[in-house]
């Protein structure tokens, strides 16, 4: 086994225990930093990597997160089946937004991926007698080999598990010529195509990768929280999973963990200021931008260029 895998299996074994040292609401908060990190890994792929300007992340994990909570209520599956048939579900809206997505560019690409997640939650909310309306609903439980994950403290195994997985496998097909053709088609798709790249083909995987990740980051969603409702996956979440993204800067991983932690703990960071939250969240936000225009990791990048560097796919990364 290569050091590089040494590595991450020893990072998965350190992070088996975190659970030692929280209690139930930090493990609540780190739970929601890995479902957050996952959908947004998602939509890294196809906007900082591929450079489509999709935004239909929220739509993605609304998908993912009804699938499994419908059908673990309405069918009786188990979370596996019903986690599977997420994944499936969020990979054909993928290709169906990904087929009209080759026929516009930019700004009407992402108007029209903007209203297919707002058109998702206008379904959540006025088919009440499939997805219980605008109350929503509670997720049971689920129970895995017999374990049954009615704690943060047990989710978070799961969440580990997956998030660890997928990742090294989106990693690893970014660093594959499948991530150097999605580099070539961001900088110059003309280029691109004239070098021989099937510019068409491309463009469907990485809705497709976008799609998969944030269908599984909303089976793993609904999980965390236990109860969803249509206000979970609405413009809001839209610009949030895009301020991630951007703030840690486009096309990097490493950054997209850091932004990930930092923009999901701030408001329970200045949770004490009460009246001032949205003033105090707002400028640490507007001093990001100033102060590290190329995203956090771009900063880190600048003043510690020995421990960071740019790699040969347009990803940042440690060394």
């Amino acid at each position: 086994m290569s050091t590089k895998y040494l590595k991450a299996v020893g990072l998965l074994v350190c992070f088996a225990g975190v659970p030692l040292f929280t209690n139930n609401y930090h493990q609540y908060m780190i739970n929601f930093i890995f479902v957050n990190f996952l959908v947004c890994l998602g939509l890294a792929v196809i906007l900082g990597y591929c450079g489509q300007f999709a935004f239909a992340s929220a739509g993605f994990l609304g998908i993912g997160a009804y699938t499994v909570g419908l059908s673990m209520v309405h069918l009786n599956l188990s979370y596996w089946a019903a986690f599977v048939l997420a994944v499936v579900m969020s990979l054909l809206s993928a290709g169906f937004v990904g087929f009209i997505g080759l026929r516009l560019t930019r700004y009407y690409l992402a108007i029209s991926t903007i209203a297919f997640t707002l058109a998702l939650r206008f379904f959540y909310v006025n088919a009440g007698a499939i997805t219980y309306g605008p109350s929503g609903f509670n997720i049971p439980a689920p129970t895995i080999f017999g374990f049954k994950l009615n704690t943060d403290h047990r989710v978070y195994f799961l969440l580990l598990l997956v998030v660890f997985v997928l990742t090294v496998i989106t990693i690893n097909i970014l660093r594959s010529k499948v991530g150097r053709a999605f580099i070539a088609i961001r900088d110059k798709e003309e280029a691109a195509a004239a070098a021989g790249i099937d510019v068409r083909k491309y463009k469907m995987l990485a809705f497709a990768i976008s799609g998969g990740l944030g269908g599984a980051a909303g089976a793993l969603y609904c999980v965390v929280v236990g109860r969803i409702t249509p206000d979970e996956f609405s413009m809001i979440q839209i610009l949030f999973h895009f301020m991630i993204v951007v703030l840690g800067g486009l096309g990097n991983i490493t950054g997209l963990v850091i932004s990930t932690v930092v923009i999901t703990l701030l408001p329970e960071v200045i949770r004490a200021v009460k009246d001032w939250q949205e003033i105090v969240y707002g400028g640490v936000i507007l001093i990001i931008i100033l102060f590290a225009p190329e995203g956090i990791y771009g900063l880190l990048q600048k003043y510690a260029p020995v421990h960071f560097r740019e790699n040969l796919h347009g990803a940042v990364e440690s060394k």
